[in-house]
Order: C-alpha cells, then sequence, then structure tokens
C-alpha cells in the first residue's frame, strides 16, 4: 500500500483528467470531512474521500468512466 496520495495519483491517471479538473477534484475532497472517511474506512479513509470526490467532479462535469 503505497498511501492516500499515490492511490489518488493512480486514480487520476485511470480517470485521465486535466490538470484544471485534478484542482476541481482537490478542491472538493478538501470540502468533504476527513475525519469522518477515516473513522468510516480506516487507513484508507484519505484515499476513499479522494475516489468520492473524483467520482463527484466527474459527474458534475459529465465525464463517464
Amino acid at each position: 500500500n503505497y498511501g492516500a496520495r499515490g492511490q489518488f495519483e493512480e486514480l487520476i491517471r485511470e480517470a485521465d483528467l486535466t490538470k484544471t479538473q485534478i484542482k476541481m477534484v482537490h478542491k472538493q475532497a478538501d470540502e468533504l470531512p476527513k475525519t469522518d472517511f477515516i473513522k468510516r474506512y480506516g487507513k484508507d479513509g484519505d484515499a476513499v474521500r479522494y475516489a468520492t470526490a473524483t467520482n463527484q467532479i466527474k459527474k458534475k462535469l459529465g465525464i463517464e468512466d
């Protein structure tokens, strides 16, 4: 396991987002309660938070998987 940042970077590569979209994901993730995700998902909570933010931004922009 290479941590939340590494998992997020891999998710971004898979999602093929632009730098602007990545900034949007970071902003969205900052609005999500980090402690709640960590309580719910343990050590993977931060990665889940970024994945959630990525999905929210993709949905907002109409990007399909």
